[in-house]
């Protein structure tokens, strides 16, 4: 993460950094270990209890990651909220237990869900700060939220939320030695990283592909890319 040369030939990292595939996992499992790193991550970060209802803010890759893991970790009632119905789409496919549009009235949605309790666990994977008013408004009492979002730009926090209902807001950057675990799930079963991929294309097209991730989102998830070998094996 913070050294040149992911795209290079030959990369020397520490030993402690690198991770044998479990038999059965190509290297396209592989090349997506590091997205359930960071789901895995926040939940732990969030310490969901049994019977937790889970919110995820967006459907893009890492919350459709969130989606899998916490399913994995047995986090039964699931609610994905996006603007655009592909994902939406794919995140019912994935096992979201419902899904609601960012446009209709998530806080109105969320009292009829859970009469009026709150839910106990969100997943800010939108990472959009205006919407984090609204979070603090849906969440529950001793409510966790994870927050993912990188943006420079203010959010709006309103103490009185915070305090009232005992909240907690947890920050979750990367991963904790989190890949043992996610290789362990995989191998078992109980994720299915090849469900996030929509394309696979070769190095000539990558910059096709970032510029199709980067303006047209609904068409893509994640975009395995073969460098000097198939991204098949």
């Amino acid at each position: 993460m913070h050294r040149d040369g992911g795209f290079e030939e030959w990369v020397n990292v520490p030993a402690a950094n690198v991770h044998l595939l479990p038999e059965g996992l190509g290297l396209e499992a592989g090349a997506l270990v590091e997205p359930y790193s960071i789901a895995a991550n926040v939940l732990e970060r969030m310490q969901p209890l049994r019977g937790d209802r889970l919110v995820v803010y967006g459907a893009g890759v890492i919350g459709l990651t969130i989606l899998q893991m916490a399913r994995a970790l047995g986090i039964e009632d699931i609610t994905v909220i996006d603007l655009i119905e592909e994902r939406l789409a794919t995140a019912r496919e994935l096992g979201a237990t419902r899904t609601w549009h960012g446009k209709e009235d998530v806080e109105a949605a969320a009292r009829e869900l859970t009469g009026g309790e709150g839910i106990p666990l969100i997943a800010d994977a939108a990472c959009v700060p205006a919407l984090l008013p609204q979070m603090l408004r849906i969440a529950s009492p001793a409510g966790r939220i994870g927050l993912l979002g990188f943006n420079p730009t203010p959010s709006d926090l309103v103490q009185l939320e915070v305090i009232k209902k005992e909240l907690t807001l947890v920050g979750s950057r990367l991963n904790n030695r989190k890949f043992p675990e996610v290789l362990e799930r995989m191998a078992s079963g109980r994720l299915d990283p090849l469900a996030l991929v929509s394309h696979r294309l070769p190095f000539d097209d990558m910059p096709g592909a970032i510029d199709m991730l980067d303006h047209h989102p609904e068409r893509a998830r994640k975009v395995l890319i073969g460098i000097g070998a198939d991204i098949r094996a």
